[in-house]
């Protein structure tokens, strides 16, 4: 596989150990300079909101303080009016039927001139009386024919934020359409008629000019502005603002706190008996400028010092890895074949002289079991010869009980003739033709030969049970598994408990994908310590126990693995049960019973 189409980590582990010790370098440097400056923009950035809060609020604070002394104003002017005698005679009285009409009507005249040229944020200031449906006004000069009606259908309207007894809105200018005022609505009533609404009082304040109180400078990016409870805006320097949901619109609100609303953070308090809020629009982009520069001059600043770091650490990797690469020289040299090939031991530093002098040793050791290997093969060739040869004797055996069998069948002995056949049977099926797995079909045959000879010899001392479905009789199992279990369950179960008979069970089952062989006895049985003991040294060699039980379970660990093999298990009946795990293997159907050129 090329190396660019390699993936990283694959890429990185091929790599020479002073590229490794280079890459490790830099990467744990620009780690570092990564948490550095993640732990600066945090820190920097969580001080910078909390002083900028700390201000704004401080601002938002003496600016909703201004604000509310205004109204506060308003409000005073506006009651100070309604509960004026001069307004409250002027509104009873009907124009016909008082003499001196004329000098209420200028009393209440003069009234409004003084409001209205006392306070720079008044546009007008007017009187309607519900009588006979007149306009008392003081302020900007009428421009339009239908101001009257203009000013007594917003009066009516009714609609608008409360305060005590006065409706405020935010609304266009009746002399002026493109731009706003703040009109406050104060109904009057008759001290004398209770409920009895005579009149109402109609002050318009300059939008622009009230605005001002709280505006920001043009050098400010931090923008201010007044919202009702529902949090819509009802005064913002911005009019374009006027009448839209602000941020805050639908959060619960406390008296004064914060949110973040997209790249903004915004900063209210609540104006008193108002129930509306001052707040503040500030964007983060502009409150962290200054620290993102600072960044970028610390990452230009720590790159260079990576690079200068990467250069030392390379120089560095390269001279520490010199020994190591004549050390990988030397070892190519004996992976070629050149077992002749040391390393020099001194002046390298004390790690890797003990290296060298490893490599070394390690040489002469190879050397040294090249030649023990070449002695240990002759004597394996030697072994085999001989087991070639030791395998004539069985096959020369049941040839010879074969014999015997029919010599004794001719003669009429069926007794001993069935019992040599047996016999011939238990030999030919231990050869299996030089297989080391066999059937389970073979393996039974080959225990029913045993107990038939067993049960000859001790007259009955066992009766057995095969119970094994035809489809697990293809089972591949070791050869000579059973009969070793079978004999140990003879022996040490049954022939030594009262009675001395007993009963032997085989059963096979399947288990997913692997095959459970149970040999179950109803023998004398062992106790949950003996029994855990034989389980525990299964894998052990031990003289005092069983070797054919363990000679089974190893050559089941050897084939098949660790997890397989035998396992003990005190059962039902109060004898021992013994457990194959095998492996799921189905084999050929196999004739292993048929021995060819018998010669009698």
């Amino acid at each position: 596989m090329a190396l660019k189409h390699m993936p990283p980590m694959r890429r990185i582990a091929q790599m020479n150990y002073n590229w490794k010790i280079t890459l490790l370098l830099i990467t744990g440097l620009f780690v570092a300079a990564v948490l550095i400056l993640a732990a600066f923009a945090l820190s920097t950035g969580r001080t910078i909101r909390a002083k900028t809060t700390e201000l704004t609020m401080e601002r938002l604070e003496s600016m909703k303080l201004t604000v509310e002394t205004t109204l506060q104003d308003f409000d005073t002017k506006a009651a100070f009016v309604v509960s004026d005698r001069r307004i409250q005679d002027y509104l009873r009285t009907e124009e016909h039927r008082a003499e001196n009409y004329t000098q209420l009507t200028n009393n209440a005249n003069y009234l409004l001139t003084y409001l209205s040229t006392s306070n720079s944020y008044v546009d007008y200031i007017c009187i309607y009386k519900e009588l006979n449906d007149t306009l008392l006004y003081k302020g900007t000069v009428w421009t339009i024919h239908d101001a009257k009606e203009r000013v007594v259908q917003g009066y009516n309207d009714k609609s608008g934020y409360p305060y005590r007894n006065m409706i405020i809105r935010t609304e266009p200018g009746i002399f002026h359409p493109d731009r706003y005022s703040l009109n406050f609505y104060q109904s009057i009533h008759n001290p004398y008629i209770l409920g009895q609404e005579i009149g109402a009082l109609i002050i318009s304040v300059n939008h622009a000019s009230f605005s001002e109180i709280y505006s920001s400078s043009e050098e400010e990016t931090i923008s201010f502005y007044i919202t009702a409870a529902d949090g819509y805006i009802i005064s913002a320097a911005d009019e374009t603002l006027i009448g839209t949901a602000s941020p805050i619109a639908g959060q619960k609100l406390y008296m004064s706190g914060s949110v973040e609303a997209g790249s903004n953070l915004i900063l209210y308090s609540r104006m008193g008996d108002w129930g509306w809020y001052m707040v503040g629009s500030v964007p983060m982009d502009e409150l962290l400028r200054d620290n993102r520069n600072v960044i970028r001059l610390m990452m230009v600043v720590i790159f260079l010092i990576c690079a200068v770091c990467a250069f030392i650490a390379y120089r560095m990797s390269n001279m520490l890895y010199r020994p190591l690469r004549e050390l990988v020289g030397q070892m190519t040299a004996v992976s070629g074949g050149d077992l002749s090939a040391r390393m020099e031991e001194k002046g390298k530093g004390k790690d890797i002289e003990i290296l060298a002098n490893g490599f070394n040793n390690m040489l002469n050791d190879i050397e040294r079991l090249m030649e023990r290997v070449k002695r240990e093969h002759h004597q394996a060739e030697q072994i085999r010869f001989n087991a070639l040869q030791s395998q004539i004797q069985p096959h020369f055996l049941y040839n010879a009980l074969d014999c015997i069998h029919w010599q004794a069948a001719m003669d009429g002995n069926k007794e001993v003739s069935a019992m040599v056949k047996e016999l011939a049977s238990y030999y030919r099926l231990c050869l299996s033709k030089g297989r080391d797995i066999v059937p389970l079909s073979q393996e039974l045959a080959h225990v029913t030969s045993y107990l038939f000879i067993q049960n000859k010899r001790y007259d009955g001392i066992v009766k057995t049970q095969f119970d094994v479905s035809r489809s697990l009789e293809k089972v591949l199992i070791p050869k000579i598994t059973l009969q070793p279990l079978v004999e140990n369950a003879i022996y040490h179960g049954i022939k030594i408990k009262l009675g001395r008979t007993g009963k032997i069970i085989i059963r096979a089952l399947e288990q997913q994908d692997h095959i459970i062989i149970c040999v179950e006895n109803d023998g004398i049985g062992l106790n949950p310590g003996q029994i855990e003991e034989i389980n525990n040294s299964l894998s052990v060699h031990d003289d005092n126990f069983g070797y054919g039980v363990r000679n089974v379970h190893r050559r089941i660990e050897i084939l098949f693995g660790k997890g397989y093999g035998l396992f003990y298990r005190q059962n039902e009946g109060g004898g021992v049960s013994v457990e194959i795990n095998l492996p799921k293997q189905i084999g050929m159907e196999m004739d292993l019973f048929d021995v060819q050129g018998i010669d009698c």
